[in-house]
C-alpha cells in the first residue's frame, strides 16, 4: 500500500514538473514574440484580445509567410532554369580590339574551260556519244558540285573518290589571284599575299585574314596539296589580342584601326567569259559568293553568303556583334551556362571548339557510320573516303535534319548524334553586313592597272568591306544572381512580408543562448522565472 501511494506521489511529481516546464517555455517564447522585430508576431500573444482577433493575426502571419515562401521559390526556380542572363555591356567596345571579319570569296564559276569542258562533256552524255576516261572522270567529281540532274544519265557511277578529286578541282581552279587587284587599308598588295585558297561546301574558296587550316584542324585531318601554313596567329579567341605589343611578330589575324571606306578591304577579281557554266546550276547568280566569319571556323558560303554580280561592285558594311562571357560566369558548369570556351571542350577534328564546329564533326561522324564515307568538306582523318555519286542519296539524307532514321544503323547513329551537345561558344565575334551594289564601269577597270586589251573577255566582280562605325556595344553573359544579388531578393522579399532583417537573426541568437545564460545566472533558471 505505502509503494502505491510512492508511486502516485511520483507520477504528480513527473506532471507536476512536465506543467511547469510547458509553462515556462511558453513563456519564454512568449516573451520573444513580444520582443522580436519580426512583424505580427506580439499581436498573436498579445494579452487582452480575444479569439477572434488572435485568430485574424494568426492567418495574416500565415499568409505573409506563405507569400514570402511562394516568391523565394519563384526566385529559385528561375536561377536554377536561367541561371544565365544576356545583356547589352556598360560600355563600347573600339573596333581594334576584334580582328577585321575573315573574307571568303567563292567563284561561281568552278572550272576553267581550257581544263575541263563540262557543258560539251554534258551535251555528249545527253547525246549517247563516246567520252574519254579523263573526261568522264572529270564528270563523275563535278557531281559534287553540280545539279544532281545532269549526273542520272551517267549509268556507272563510283562509289567514293580519294584526294585526287582535291587535285583535279585545285589543278582546274578558274580564278586567277594574280591577275586580281586588291588594297588593303587603302594601301595596293597583291592578292596572292592577301587570299589563300581553301576547301569550303562551295568547293575551292579564296580566304582573307582566315587562320592557316593547321590551326584550324588537329593533326588527325589530312591536308589537301594547296594548304600554307605560313602565319603565326597573335589573336587568341577567348582572350583577344596580347596587351604588350610585339614588334617583331607580325600581328594576325589584320585588324582595322578606324571605320570608313579608306579603312577597307578592296578586291576586284576576273571571271573569263568562257569559263561560265550556266547548266551546272539552277538559280545561280554568276560571280561570286561572299561570306563574313570569325577567322578561327570553317566558312559555310553555301549558307551565309552575299552576292557579287558580274560587272559589279558591291560595299560591305561590317556591324559586328560580340558576345562576351563574364569571369563569375566561367566558373560554372557548361551544361548550367549554356555554352563553352574554346579550349574547354575537346574535338577530334578541330582545335578550337564552337557549335559549326562541333555540328560539323558530328555530322562527319553520323554520315560516316551510315554511309562508310563523308561529304567533301567535311573533316575527315586518312582511311575515311569522300562520298562520290553514287553515295549522294545516302549523304543528303543523312544531311536532312527532317530524315526519320528507318534502318538499324541509323537509329544506333542518330543515338549517338543525339548526344553531341554542341552548344554555343561562351566567346563569340559574328559579323552583320549592310549590302550596296552598282555597276562596275570601264574607268573604274583602268584604276586596276589593266588595261582594256588585257580585260578583254573578262568581267569583273569588285568587293569592298569596312566597318560601319569606330565603335560597338557588344553583348554579355553575366550571372542572374550573384553574391550580393541573392541577398538583397531574399532580404528584400522576407523584409516586405514579415519585417525579417538581419536584426531578427540576432534576436533568435540571443533569446537562443545569451538570454538562457544570463537568466540561469541572474534568477537560478533559464526561463528568468524564479524557482517556485
Amino acid at each position: 500500500m505505502a509503494n502505491e501511494e510512492s508511486i502516485e506521489k511520483s507520477n504528480d511529481g513527473d506532471i507536476s514538473y512536465s506543467k511547469k516546464k510547458c509553462r515556462s517555455v511558453k513563456a519564454y517564447l512568449k516573451e520573444y514574440c513580444e520582443n522580436s522585430s519580426i512583424q505580427g508576431l506580439n499581436y498573436v500573444v498579445a494579452d487582452g484580445i480575444s479569439i477572434f482577433e488572435r485568430l485574424w493575426w494568426i492567418l495574416i502571419l500565415t499568409l505573409c509567410i506563405g507569400g514570402c515562401v511562394y516568391m523565394i521559390t519563384e526566385i529559385y526556380i528561375k536561377w536554377v532554369e536561367s541561371p544565365v542572363l544576356v545583356s547589352l555591356a556598360t560600355k563600347d567596345t573600339p573596333i581594334n580590339e576584334i580582328p577585321f571579319p575573315a573574307v571568303t570569296v567563292c567563284p561561281e564559276a568552278k572550272l576553267r574551260e581550257t581544263c575541263f569542258n563540262y557543258s560539251k562533256v554534258l551535251e555528249n552524255i545527253k547525246a549517247g556519244k563516246p567520252v574519254s576516261p579523263s573526261e568522264q572522270e572529270g564528270f563523275d567529281y563535278m557531281s559534287l558540285l553540280c545539279k544532281p540532274d545532269n549526273h542520272k544519265i551517267t549509268p556507272e557511277k563510283p562509289e567514293t573518290f580519294d584526294s585526287e578529286f582535291f587535285q583535279f578541282l585545285y589543278g582546274c581552279q578558274s580564278m586567277n589571284l594574280s591577275m586580281g587587284y586588291c588594297k588593303w587599308m587603302n594601301k595596293h598588295m597583291n592578292c596572292t599575299d592577301l587570299f589563300k585558297p581553301i576547301m569550303t561546301d562551295e568547293g575551292i574558296c579564296y580566304s582573307f585574314n582566315s587562320f592557316d587550316v593547321k590551326d584550324i584542324y588537329t593533326e588527325k585531318v589530312p591536308k589537301n596539296p594547296f594548304d600554307e601554313d605560313k602565319k603565326v596567329n597573335t589573336w587568341d579567341v577567348d582572350d583577344g589580342y596580347p596587351k604588350e605589343v610585339n614588334n617583331s611578330v607580325m600581328e594576325y589575324p589584320r585588324r582595322a584601326k578606324l571605320a570608313g571606306a579608306l579603312n577597307s578591304l578592296t578586291a576586284v577579281f576576273f571571271t573569263k567569259k568562257d569559263d561560265i557554266v550556266y547548266n551546272c546550276r539552277d538559280f545561280v547568280y554568276q560571280g561570286l559568293k561572299v561570306s563574313l566569319h570569325m577567322a578561327s571556323r570553317i566558312p559555310r558560303p553555301s549558307q551565309v553568303y552575299f552576292n557579287v554580280g558580274l560587272d559589279k561592285i558591291t560595299s560591305g558594311i561590317i556591324l559586328p556583334t560580340l558576345m562576351s562571357t563574364s569571369k563569375s560566369v566561367k566558373n560554372t558548369p557548361p551544361e548550367v551556362r549554356n555554352c563553352f570556351f574554346s579550349k574547354e571542350r575537346k574535338l577530334a577534328y578541330f582545335k578550337y571548339y564552337s557549335q559549326n564546329n562541333c555540328n560539323m564533326e558530328c555530322n562527319a561522324n553520323y554520315t560516316k557510320t551510315v554511309c562508310g564515307c563523308v561529304a567533301y568538306y567535311m573533316p575527315r582523318d586518312a582511311d575515311t573516303p569522300i562520298c562520290g555519286p553514287r553515295k549522294m542519296a545516302c549523304l543528303e539524307r543523312s544531311l536532312s535534319a527532317l530524315t526519320v532514321p528507318e534502318t538499324e544503323i541509323e537509329i544506333q547513329a542518330t543515338k549517338v548524334k543525339s548526344k553531341c551537345f554542341c552548344v554555343p561558344i561562351c566567346v563569340d565575334l559574328s559579323y552583320n553586313v549592310e549590302i550596296s551594289s552598282g555597276p562596275f564601269e570601264k574607268q573604274d577597270q583602268l584604276n586596276t592597272g589593266k588595261t582594256l586589251a588585257e580585260l578583254e573577255g573578262y568581267q569583273a566582280s569588285a568587293v569592298q568591306i569596312y566597318f560601319k562605325t569606330p565603335f560597338f556595344l557588344p553583348n554579355q553573359r553575366n550571372e542572374l544572381y550573384g553574391p550580393t544579388d541573392f541577398i538583397s531578393n531574399f532580404g528584400g522579399i522576407m523584409g516586405l512580408f514579415t519585417g525579417f532583417s538581419l536584426f531578427s537573426i540576432a534576436e533568435m541568437i540571443y533569446f537562443a543562448s545569451v538570454r538562457l545564460i544570463e537568466n540561469k545566472r541572474k534568477h537560478g533558471h533559464w526561463s528568468g522565472q524564479k524557482k517556485e
